[in-house]
Parts: C-alpha cells; sequence; structure tokens
C-alpha cells in the first residue's frame, strides 16, 4: 500500500499546482497536459483503493464493525453526496425512506455507506435522463432462499437503487460482478471506470451478512438491491467467486511473488523493513530509544532553514519520507510563515525537536530507520516535546489510532490538492497562536527542586507559568492580569 501509494502522492499534488498555474507563466495547452496528469493520476489512485479493498477481503483481514447506524444519519449522507452529482447531470434524484423503517440498525457505517456510494456512482454514470432512486424498506422476501444469514435474521432492510440508464442484458449480468469486468469493452472505453467496484460491492454486502441482486433489462434502467439483516452478527465468511489469484493481488498482501513476476521488488522491501524492525526492536531490548547512542548530527537533506532561524521565528519540523513531498511542505511552511526543518530519519526527527523545539511537526508513519508510531510515541512522552501538535500525514489508513495516540491531526496520503496542506498548517497555526493561559506555582522554601519538575512539565501546555516561594509574587496582587489558577505544591 504504502509503495504503491506514495509515489502518487508528488504527483497529484504538484500535478494540481500546475493546473492551477499560480505563476501565469503556463500556456493554455501546458494547463491542459497538467489538467491530464492529475486527471489519469486520480484514476490510478482510485484502481489502487480498489485492488486493495479486493485484496484485503480476498486474504480475510476486513474487519466488520458494527455500529448503531441512524438510517436519517444515513440519509443526510448520500443527500450531501450525490445531490450536486445529480444537479450537474440535470438527472431528478430522489430518496425514499419507508414509514415503517426503525430508526436504526446495526452494521458497519463505513462499508454500508462504501457500498452505497458504489452503486449511486454507478448510476449516475450511466443515466443520462430520467432519474435515479434510492429506497430503503423493510422487506420479508426478494434475496436468496439458501442465503441463511438473512433467513435467521428476524428484520431484513432492503436499499434499493434504481435508474432509467442504458440497463444491461441478461447474459452480462454475472459478468458484471467478476474483477476488472464490465458489460463490454466499449462500456470501459466509453465510460471509464476500474471493473471493480460490483465486485466490492458483492463481497461486502457478503460481509455484512446479507446479499446485492440486480434486475435490468437493455434501454431499461437497472436496480440493484442490498438486502442486509436488521442486526448484525458475524459471518463466517466464503470468497465464493472472488478471482483474485494474481501476482498484483499476492504482492500487495505481502505473499512471495517469483522472480520476474509483478511488483518482484516487493519482497527486498518487506526485507529492508524486518531489518529496521529488527534493529529498532535490539535498541528497544538494551533500555528504550531513550537509551540510543548519540545520533549523528542530522543531515539537511533539501536545504531547509535550520542555520538560518531567528529567535521567535515559528519553525515547521517536517519528518518524511517522500523528499520531493517534503520539499512542497517546506514551500507551503514559508507562505504560512515558517521556517521549515526536514529529516527523512525517524532518530534524527527527536533529535531535532529536541534541539530546536518546533512549533510544530508534520510526521510520516512509513521511515527508512524507525516506525513513526514510535516517534510519535516518544514525543508524546517527553515533558519537553508533548507539547508540540504533531500532524501524522501518511498513506496507512490509521486516522484513530494517530488520534489516540496524541497526534493533533490525520491527512492520509495521497493528498489531492495544496488546499488540504493549506487548510492543515492553518490549523496548526491557530492551535500554536491561541492566547497562553496563566497558572500560579507556589512552593515552599525547600521544595525548589519539586518547583523546578512541575513548572518544567506544565510549561508544555501553551501556559505561562510563574513560581512563588511561599506567597503570590507582588506583580499579581498590583496588576489585574491575575493567573487563572494556582497550584499550591505539598511541603
Amino acid at each position: 500500500s504504502h509503495e504503491l501509494r506514495t509515489p502518487l502522492n508528488s504527483l497529484l499534488i504538484l500535478s494540481d499546482q500546475l493546473c492551477k498555474n499560480p505563476g501565469g507563466n503556463l500556456t493554455g495547452k501546458q494547463v491542459e497536459f497538467a489538467k491530464t496528469i492529475h486527471a489519469s493520476g486520480n484514476d490510478l489512485l482510485t484502481l489502487i483503493n480498489d485492488i486493495l479493498d479486493l485484496s484485503k477481503i480476498e486474504s480475510g483481514t476486513v474487519v466488520v464493525d458494527p455500529t448503531d447506524l441512524l438510517l436519517e444519519d444515513l440519509h443526510r449522507y448520500v443527500e450531501r453526496t450525490f445531490r450536486h452529482v445529480a444537479e450537474a447531470k440535470t438527472v431528478d434524484f430522489f430518496i425514499r425512506l419507508d414509514s415503517r423503517l426503525p430508526k436504526s440498525m446495526l452494521s458497519d457505517a463505513k462499508r454500508l455507506q462504501q457500498v452505497l456510494k458504489n452503486l449511486l456512482s454507478n448510476a449516475f454514470k450511466f443515466t443520462h435522463q430520467g432519474h435515479v432512486t434510492l429506497t430503503i424498506e423493510p422487506v420479508k422476501t426478494g434475496w436468496d432462499p439458501q442465503n441463511e444469514s438473512l433467513n435467521r435474521a428476524g428484520d431484513v432492510i432492503a436499499f434499493s437503487v434504481a435508474d432509467t440508464g442504458i440497463g444491461i442484458s441478461s447474459d452480462k449480468q454475472q459478468i458484471i460482478f467478476e474483477v476488472f469486468q464490465q458489460a463490454d469493452g466499449s462500456t470501459s472505453r466509453k465510460y471509464g471506470g476500474t471493473g471493480l467496484g460490483l465486485a466490492i460491492s458483492r463481497e461486502l454486502s457478503r460481509l455484512l451478512g446479507g446479499e446485492l441482486r440486480l434486475v435490468s433489462a437493455p434501454r431499461a434502467g437497472s436496480t440493484f438491491t442490498l438486502y442486509l439483516p436488521q442486526i448484525y452478527t458475524p459471518q463466517r465468511f466464503s470468497r465464493k467467486g472472488l478471482a483474485v489469484a494474481s501476482p498484483l493481488f499476492a504482492a500487495i498482501r505481502g505473499e512471495s511473488v517469483a522472480a520476474g513476476e509483478l511488483l518482484a521488488g516487493e519482497a527486498g522491501s518487506r526485507k529492508d523493513a524486518a531489518m529496521r524492525g529488527d534493529a529498532f526492536r535490539a535498541e528497544e531490548n538494551r533500555g528504550g530509544l531513550s537509551s540510543l547512542q548519540p545520533a549523528p548530527a542530522p543531515v539537511n537533506e533539501v536545504g531547509d532553514d535550520r542555520d538560518s532561524l531567528t529567535l521567535g521565528a515559528p519553525v515547521l519540523l517536517i519528518v518524511e519520507n517522500d523528499l520531493s513531498f517534503a520539499r512542497f511542505l517546506l514551500d507551503v511552511a514559508h507562505e504560512k510563515g515558517f521556517k521549515g526543518i526536514v529529516t527523512s530519519m525517524g532518530v534524527s526527527a527527536l533529535a531535532l525537536a529536541a534541539e530546536y523545539k518546533p512549533s510544530a511537526v508534520t510526521l510520516d508513519i512509513f521511515l527508512p530507520d524507525i516506525d513513526g508510531w514510535r516517534v510519535l510515541d516518544r514525543l508524546k512522552h517527553d515533558p519537553q516535546t508533548r507539547h508540540i501538535p504533531v500532524s501524522v500525514i501518511s498513506t496507512d489508513e490509521s486516522r484513530e489510532r494517530a488520534l489516540n495516540a496524541g497526534a493533533f491531526s490525520f491527512l492520509s496520503k495521497p493528498i489531492q490538492t495544496k488546499e488540504m496542506i493549506d487548510a492543515l498548517v492553518d490549523q496548526v497555526t491557530a492551535f500554536t497562536q491561541r492566547h497562553e493561559k496563566q497558572l500560579l506555582v507556589v512552593t515552599p522554601d525547600s521544595a525548589s527542586a519539586r518547583r523546578a519538575t512541575t513548572t518544567r512539565r506544565l510549561r508544555w501546555s501553551q501556559r505561562t507559568v510563574s513560581t512563588a516561594w511561599s506567597s503570590i509574587p507582588k506583580r499579581f496582587t498590583t496588576t489585574t492580569r491575575t493567573p487563572r489558577a494556582t497550584i499550591p505544591s505539598p511541603g
């Protein structure tokens, strides 16, 4: 995943900048070329994401996360996602929720949204006039009588996507659910697409304990119906019919691939990763990162600002494995008034953070020496650096893990537009410039060591900390700026 997505990151974000031609020095034809590059990169990203989804399903690593899903929330999601699509195509769009529906159902909201998004995207793609309608209703029949999961379910909900589009002939209605297949070659040439969306949707419907069925005829439109139990129960999933046993899928899953096959270099990268992991574990066994021998002086890899820093200037520490993207982040930092320091190494990042005390950090997870999660953990457990906002920018889809580990924000690669980075840096700027709060720590004269430790631990939280030995300093009683809180230290 990382090796496939990382090259796309620079391609998408830099081609997006060329499309916008901020310097006004590109011709119209050159801008069109840039738009073609960006669109092709997006198509490739979609293909990679679809392949990865199918690979996870085929390997049994997709985990269903059932939650109490409000159907009204689902209604709002669909409306928000597709209303502008309908308006752009001048096609009527209806969403109908049956009055007999319960308020909620127990299922995986993310996976259900993914299936509906695939079905509705196809409906709008192949419908040039008329309407697209999503109907959600409780049903008693309609699915395969041999589907034990639905037969056992006390209640079943049907999600039907009906359109007035081109339709599908009966002899093609099984083919379109197979991997990399569409109704015919002309469909792919005219409408685009990867031929993976319906295969993914079918397998996800099985994972959720349901099934996906189709009724269609040429020039009469299509109706795809997803049947799901109202209350999800864990499935013993069979991957019947999922033909993804290719070198590409094997390589993505991390299995060995014969020499000369697709992605033959994957084994080498896995070996390198294993060696990095062994080296890091060895350091941990000797006492953790805090026991590492002093690292060599961090190398200035992209010509950053470390040698021209001025007192009080905000500093962004950029920890990024892709140096092309690191240069782009450095340019954005300059635009936003930051100085920038860049490194591609985790150990160097820890040393630079300790030395320069940056205002903020952007952190890639896949680093050449140590895992980015380890870097984040060390930064957040060091009293000298734990106050620094860390924004994780990575191909690793672990937003929740990052936020739980103390990250300020998470942005998933590939990043398609500069505006996404601008927004991230603006958030960091607002955070670092927030109003400081006054704290007063009062300790007895004999507790100087405790006073110093307490003060040091409090300064990380963007508070101005003052200390007193046995009474409140005169400046707090003679001015209107009083501390927000006073912390007495036990004697």
